[in-house]
């Protein structure tokens, strides 16, 4: 009998590309899985076009013989691979099968610039915008996983160097489709969205045809004031949404370190109310990490534990009491490298309520961590806990250092732990070389967690 396993894994390179993986739906309510057949996405702006390029990349794997188209229909874009199952294809701006004209710079107008990925069997994909001093990149999800209704999550504007706002961008893939925006969030008697819309305020006359996008971004015009999270987004037929920052530092009133952050967003529908982390790996300093309700009087419970010892470390019991209220902590630097902890080990949400939970990376002034600005990452509920995936790391040589963090759904009464020795990774056994997997029991839970590097 073959011994099925759950799992949660992220994806992360030491120069901040974030990838989460979702399952095929194991939660009732939703459709979510992150292999399909078609994709729409976009490319929200990182930093600013007067910013050095290094590769903007869109990553394409399956477990099939496929051809993988790019276009961007707006624009007369088109660009074929053919890909060979377990084998990775890159459409990029080095070869010119990608180009720096997908960044997004309108605002609150329709923008033909949806960018089509699509293949005969099913792919997953994922993009990259990697300048010279600042990249992110995000895990698509296909159209076969889009919802109608959504709640932002990113971070506060920046005004600082430069102009740089948080925002999203909402994706169409049918014809006449009706959006409507209400915003919410923080900072609406300072400041307001690029396009003059105040916190508060309805967007409601927006209609989207196949392939076109509409951004909304802050005026960034406050550095750590204006935020748009908690915003909602719904729509008359399925959209997708990222949600992004184009540069920041975090927190704001760091000194040093300053990166792009992006990640495509789940609907609504797909949030879970069990939610387990472990911290990035830097100096153990910690993470932030946002929480946000999807509905009314929303209570959290969270629970953080060491790594080693399980000791806890902390706790917090929340109350949202709208839906699109956030929560944060340890949202300040002390002024000196490591003198504030962030939420430290191992992490547990659980509501009574779906929410969203976002787990970030700090400013390298932090803790001196030198690999490590921000980005952030969707942190995926055990509701969509999956059995097997199919993912890649970055290609590109500026990208080498890639850790591997996973949490796997264990049974605690099994003394052979048969469960956790089944975890394969590339067809060889984890638990053979990493022996303290059946040992990092997060507490309170069956859930085991574990982190190794990979290469490229």
């Amino acid at each position: 009998m073959q011994t099925f396993y759950r799992l949660c894994f992220f994806l992360c390179s030491v120069f901040s590309l974030v990838s989460t993986g979702y399952s095929q739906s194991n939660f009732k309510n939703s459709n979510l899985s992150t292999q399909g057949k078609e994709f729409w996405l976009a490319v929200p702006l990182n930093d600013s076009k007067a910013q050095p390029t290094l590769a903007l990349e869109f990553y394409v794997t399956s477990k099939y013989n496929t051809l993988v188209t790019l276009e961007v229909p707006g624009t007369g874009f088109i660009s074929s691979k053919k890909l060979t199952a377990n084998q990775v294809v890159i459409f990029t701006t080095k070869n010119g099968s990608a180009t720096y004209d997908f960044e997004v710079l309108s605002s609150q107008i329709a923008d033909p610039r949806g960018i089509h990925i699509f293949a005969d069997k099913p792919i997953s994909v994922y993009m990259m915008n990697a300048k010279e001093v600042s990249a992110d990149g995000y895990l698509a999800l296909p159209v076969r996983s889009w919802g109608t209704e959504y709640i932002h999550c990113a971070y506060y504007d920046f005004g600082e160097v430069r102009p740089w706002a948080a925002g999203f961008i909402v994706v169409a893939s049918e014809d006449n489709t009706k959006v409507s925006i209400a915003l919410k969030g923080t900072g609406g008697s300072v400041a307001q969205t690029s396009g003059g819309t105040k916190i508060g305020q309805t967007i409601d006359t927006i209609t989207l045809n196949r392939g076109e996008i509409y951004n909304v971004k802050g005026d960034a015009t406050t550095r750590g004031v204006f935020d748009l999270t908690g915003s909602q987004i719904t729509a008359s037929k399925p959209i997708g949404l990222i949600s992004y920052h184009e540069r920041a530092m975090l927190p704001s009133n760091n000194i040093n370190g300053r990166d792009h952050m992006c990640e495509m967003i789940p609907p609504v529908s797909a949030w879970g109310k069990k939610y387990y982390s472990i911290e990035l790996q830097r100096a153990n300093k910690g993470d932030f990490y946002r929480v946000v309700s999807s509905q009314p009087n929303t209570n959290v419970k969270m629970r953080y534990y060491d790594k080693v010892t399980k000791e806890l470390l902390g706790k917090r019991d929340i109350v949202l009491t709208k839906a699109g209220d956030f929560y944060e902590d340890f949202n300040s630097w002390a002024g000196t490298p490591g003198a504030v902890t962030g939420f430290t080990g191992t992490t547990a949400w659980e509501s009574d309520k779906p929410i969203l939970v976002m787990q970030y990376a700090y400013s390298s002034e932090w803790d001196s961590g030198k690999e490590f600005d921000p980005f952030m990452v969707v942190v995926t509920p055990q509701e969509q806990f999956l059995s097997a995936s199919v993912f890649q790391t970055p290609v590109n040589p500026a990208f080498v250092n890639n850790y591997f963090s996973f949490i796997i759904e264990g049974d605690s009464t099994d003394t052979d732990q048969k469960k956790l020795k089944s975890f394969n990774l590339d067809g060889k056994n984890v638990y053979v070389n990493y022996t303290q997997l059946l040992t990092n029991q997060i507490p309170g839970t069956n859930l085991y967690w574990g982190r190794v590097d990979i290469t490229p």
